[in-house]
């Protein structure tokens, strides 16, 4: 009999104490403020996710319909009130009319990445290990849904994405390999990141050490 794999934690961002807020209400001020677009989203309780009215939802997701998502940091606190029994997780909407967009690989992808994008390049990601996925977070203007990535089916375009302190049933959390205030709270052009991206998984597939040159 075999047991699954957890997927190890990939290394993971020192923190600055000031940026770094531990709890869901301040991190969610601190993405509008710099113009990320969020929504309150169920929070862990041992093996399962809740609502603020105590609604059991099978896994994380937003409590709110994606439009919904704001940067008005009033709105933000209003939705993560003290006066509610839980309070929310936070996510980042992707998939909305502002220029936040992101794209998943799988961890196993962090090595490569780490390698071959260098740090002038890449902006925040973020890992979580109950999906065993990478998160890059990428400035888009449009131009991301038209880049072609069909060479490795792994790679996805999210719809929104969970970020720190975010947390996961049975104890995890969602964790920042690179955080947005070590690059200076810097998005990379989807143009300029994306086919890298595919490259990288492209030459993982294939199993080249080198993926093919982007220039």
């Amino acid at each position: 009999m075999t047991t699954a794999r957890t997927p190890a934690k990939p290394n993971v961002a020192g923190r600055r104490g000031d940026q770094a807020p531990r709890q869901p209400r301040a991190a969610a001020v601190l993405f509008a403020e710099h113009g990320w677009p969020v929504l309150p989203a169920s929070t862990a309780r041992q093996d399962r996710h809740v609502c603020a009215r105590g609604r059991v939802t099978a896994e994380l997701r937003p409590t709110l319909a994606i439009e919904s998502a704001t940067t008005d940091t009033a709105t933000v606190r209003k939705w993560w009130s003290e006066q509610q029994p839980v309070l929310p997780s936070v996510v980042v909407a992707t998939a909305t009319d502002a220029t936040v967009a992101a794209i998943s690989v799988p961890e196993r992808f962090n090595g490569l990445l780490h390698h071959h994008v260098t740090y002038a390049e890449s902006g925040p990601i973020a890992y979580r290990p109950d999906t065993g996925r990478l998160y890059l977070l990428v400035a888009d203007d449009g131009e991301l849904a038209e880049l072609p990535m069909s060479g490795s089916a792994t790679v996805r375009r999210e719809a929104w994405v969970a970020v720190p302190p975010t947390r996961l049933t049975w104890g995890r959390s969602v964790v920042w390999v690179r955080a947005p205030w070590h690059v200076g709270w810097r998005l990379p052009p989807a143009l300029t990141i994306a086919p890298l991206i595919d490259a990288v998984t492209r030459a993982a597939a294939q199993h080249q050490i080198h993926p093919p040159s982007t220039s």
